[in-house]
């Protein structure tokens, strides 16, 4: 699918927390970008004017202001949800994850269902504990996949598209194994996925957070290895 082409069998779903210094700016550059692409802002509860400017932006706003369970795992499924399209990218908000490269998703998803952006560099500065913890949960993650029979190099990347059905299919099914809380909605469903399911890795570079600051603490790690078990 090239760019000139209409996207609409395409959703982005943007799982949000404070994003109003960003949301604006990329949900105007996907409407540019792609023609007749969908766009679902999922806000897990901003205390700022995120859900008011991307609908303003032209965005479709899930407001999960009011719900007992937070986290970007449950926005991201929640997202899911509610597409009514063929194929759904998950990005971030913050502008790290690069809008360019859906192009390259959506071609992958016409014969593959399930495309992983895989991170090249990280163009961020990560501080020292940060880098050793991801290389340390991408490496129990990597192991816990292999006993699924499931090959990925970013098994964290919160930047991947998938065939609605394929996920549908294992929500209905494996939904209370999901770490609800959690930050790393692709791994839990990387888990299962039926075995020998084709996925692709795009590759990427990281990007410098546009504005505002990471949402990520200790909690996140805790409810990750969690999910190693489940």
């Amino acid at each position: 699918m090239e760019k000139n082409q209409n996207y609409a069998e395409v959703t982005v779903v943007i799982p949000t927390l404070n994003e109003e210094k960003n949301i604006e700016k990329l949900v105007k550059l996907l409407k540019k970008t792609y023609k007749g692409i969908q766009i679902i802002v999922v806000d897990d509860g901003s205390k700022d004017k995120t859900q008011e400017i991307a609908k303003k932006a032209g965005a479709k706003v899930i407001s999960r202001t009011q719900k007992e369970i937070h986290g970007l795992c449950i926005s991201v499924i929640e997202g899911i949800q509610a597409v009514n399209t063929k194929y759904v990218i998950v990005m971030d908000g913050d502008m790290q994850h690069p809008y360019e490269k859906i192009a390259e998703f959506v071609e992958k998803l016409e014969h593959c269902p399930v495309v992983i952006g895989t991170r090249e560099q990280v163009l961020t500065e990560w501080p020292l504990h940060r880098r050793m913890m991801s290389k340390i949960a991408i490496a129990l993650g990597q192991f816990r996949l292999f006993i699924s029979g499931v090959s990925c190099k970013d098994i964290v990347s919160g930047f991947f598209g998938i065939e609605r059905e394929v996920f549908k299919q294992i929500i209905e099914k494996k939904y209370k194994k999901y770490e609800l809380k959690g930050y790393k909605v692709l791994f839990d469903t990387l888990k299962y996925l039926p075995r020998g399911t084709k996925v692709y890795q795009v590759k990427y570079d990281f990007g410098l957070r546009a504005a505002g600051v990471s949402k990520i603490n200790y909690k996140h790690i805790l409810y990750y290895f969690r999910s190693l078990f489940k």
